[in-house]
């Protein structure tokens, strides 16, 4: 997927799949799951919930949309597997966010990193606990306030794993 032009179409699909008409809900949603298995879907939908100029509900919906994605496609032995490197360039835009406004928003975010770190964590991702505890001790309040957020969620999935 091109980036650019991709993320206007995927923009303007998950802006459909917000409405509250059937009509137009119902076909966004099925080529938002025709897009779920595409190279680069997820680093579009990365970069819409990222942009807090748009509507809250569209990144909303992008955020769950990423979330599931891990779920299905985040092992390397599932069909579809994501790429190793969208993966990385994946991990390294979830962390570089700890400034996001919209509480729902955030906690998605962290929820969703906790599912990335069970996966990937430490192997892959051995910078993801320095990276937050770096941003824990910064002076601004919704930085370190998020970066606690997802060390919590972090944390606690973490200790669940076996």
């Amino acid at each position: 997927m091109d980036l650019n032009s991709a993320s206007t179409v995927v923009l303007q699909v998950l802006t459909q799949a917000t409405s509250q008409d059937t009509a137009v809900l119902k076909p966004a949603e099925e080529q938002l799951k025709q897009w779920e298995t595409q190279p680069g879907f997820y680093s579009v939908l990365l970069n819409i919930f990222t942009n807090h100029t748009l509507d809250i509900n569209v990144r909303w919906l992008a955020v769950l949309y990423f979330k599931h994605g891990i779920d299905r496609y985040w092992r390397r032995v599932a069909p579809h597997a994501l790429s190793e490197e969208e993966k990385t360039t994946l991990r390294a835009g979830l962390i570089t966010n700890f400034n996001e406004p919209i509480n729902q928003i955030a906690t998605q975010i962290a929820v969703l990193i906790a599912k990335v770190a069970r996966l990937d964590c430490p192997r892959q991702w051995p910078e993801l606990i320095p990276t937050l505890i770096e941003s824990v001790k910064v002076q601004d309040d919704l930085r370190q306030h998020r970066a606690l957020l997802t060390f919590y969620h972090v944390t606690k999935t973490l200790a669940s794993k076996r």
